[in-house]
């Protein structure tokens, strides 16, 4: 029913138009009526004039200047005019007005549509390049200034939030490289920014003690089903090759981690460690389609004290923290199944470097296998443990309602750490955190 109104709309609309523009004209200038002569040029009556020149405009007067009769306006056909003039103009607008002419906009000002600060314009523009791009409606010119403007938002500065916009580019160099789009240019400089990269070692230990060092990555990559692998491929220390470990990381899209480890301690002095990573960034994770390979090397330079300094590890004791901190933590989802109790424990903003361990109490007793260190400022994350019983908690047809958790300072884990110098010094006790028994065990 849409459809017809808009197809007689179509029709009464320059109907309207036209029928105004003629009735003006006939109102305005209608026919000539009577004998009396006028000037062609400027329409003065000439009646009874002995010059050979209009008074009015000075036009010659001859056969060919003049005509006759006098044109009477017509007020009412002018009125009428108007009227059907406005009609045709008001339903154009009113018609205009509900038509989509976002997809006839140059495919220049979508560009800087996607540019703009506004979420929701920049989605629109995102959403018409796409559409365009997929029907070929794209130029090569305007797919180049695109690829040029991804590849500087990708080479903008990591974060850790999700950012839509910044998606939206690294999806489209994801699909321009795939399509053979790229230059080998801008391949390059795509895969050199697909993925960030911080060293950190410890930069003081004492002899005996082992070395700790951390490889924090952020990923600049398209989503699934794209693919990037960080493993250990070699590690020297002062340029001499030491026992080389299997760890790898593998992450997608703008996510991050953290891959690192720790080699035999060295002898006194300053040394140097060298970390070589390999990195292979798949286009299809399901084929295992390898678009991209390279090695990273990473160094950092260390110092072995011979013997350990007063307050190498200073343990602050403040109790003014300890309500802060409760704050921070928030076990949640513990679930008892046979002989494994598991949970998870959020976290918020710390005001302190903490190193902890992570115990459970079960009707009085304690078993401590996991740990948790954090340091002060970093992101909220979200930790999940387990721990493991030799007996079952609990026999089948036993109940457990709830369990204690206990986060307890340990100074060997803030000693094996990275970067942590001064961890808080303390207990914080959770008490009674609900806990779900998916299944006991069976009674023998």
């Amino acid at each position: 029913m849409a459809t017809n109104w808009t197809f007689f709309f179509v029709w009464l609309i320059p109907g309207f138009l036209i029928l105004g523009i003629f009735l003006l004209w006939r109102g305005w200038r209608p026919r000539r009526r009577g004998e009396a002569p006028h000037c062609r040029q400027c329409e003065y009556n000439l009646t009874g004039l002995q010059s050979d020149r209009c008074p009015e405009c000075g036009n010659a007067i001859a056969a060919d200047s003049i005509v006759y009769g006098t044109r009477y306006k017509r007020p009412g056909l002018i009125a009428t005019g108007v009227v059907s003039l406005l009609l045709g103009v008001v339903l154009s607008v009113g018609m205009l007005s509900n038509v989509n002419w976002y997809p006839y906009k140059p495919t220049g000002w979508i560009i800087n549509d996607i540019q703009s600060k506004n979420a929701t314009v920049s989605w629109k523009g995102w959403a018409e390049f796409t559409r365009r791009l997929k029907r070929g409606d794209v130029s090569e010119r305007h797919q180049t200034r695109m690829i040029e403007l991804s590849l500087i938002e990708q080479g903008r500065p990591a974060t850790t939030k999700f950012n839509p916009r910044l998606e939206g580019y690294i999806e489209f160099l994801g699909d321009a490289y795939v399509r053979g789009r790229m230059s080998e240019e801008q391949e390059a400089t795509f895969f050199k920014q697909i993925l960030r990269l911080e060293f950190k070692v410890r930069e003081q230990t004492i002899v005996g003690d082992r070395v700790r060092y951390r490889v924090t990555s952020m990923g600049n990559s398209p989503s699934n089903p794209w693919w990037i692998t960080i493993s250990h491929k070699v590690r020297l220390l002062d340029g001499n090759p030491v026992q080389s470990i299997a760890s790898t990381l593998a992450h997608s899209g703008n996510s991050g981690g953290g891959i690192g480890g720790s080699i035999e301690p060295p002898n006194a002095g300053r040394h140097t460690l060298t970390v070589v990573l390999d990195i292979k960034t798949y286009s299809n994770k399901e084929t295992k389609t390898l678009a991209h390979e390279r090695e990273v090397k990473l160094q950092g330079e260390f110092e072995v004290l011979a013997e350990e300094p007063a307050e190498f590890i200073k343990m602050v004791v403040d109790p003014a923290l300890r309500e802060q901190l409760l704050d921070c933590f928030n076990p949640q989802d513990f679930r008892l199944d046979r002989h494994v109790l598991g949970g998870t424990v959020a976290t918020e903003i710390l005001p302190i470097d903490v190193a902890f361990d992570v115990i459970v109490r079960v009707n009085g007793e304690e078993i401590s296998e996991n740990s948790f260190s954090g340091l002060r400022g970093e992101d909220p994350i979200l930790r999940a443990f387990s721990w493991q019983y030799e007996k079952p908690l609990i026999q089948e047809g036993d109940s457990l309602e709830s369990i204690d958790l206990i986060l307890r300072s340990n100074e060997k884990l803030a000693r094996e750490s990275v970067d942590m110098l001064e961890p808080w010094q303390g207990e914080l006790i959770y008490k009674d955190v609900p806990i779900e028994v998916i299944e006991a065990a069976e009674e023998k």
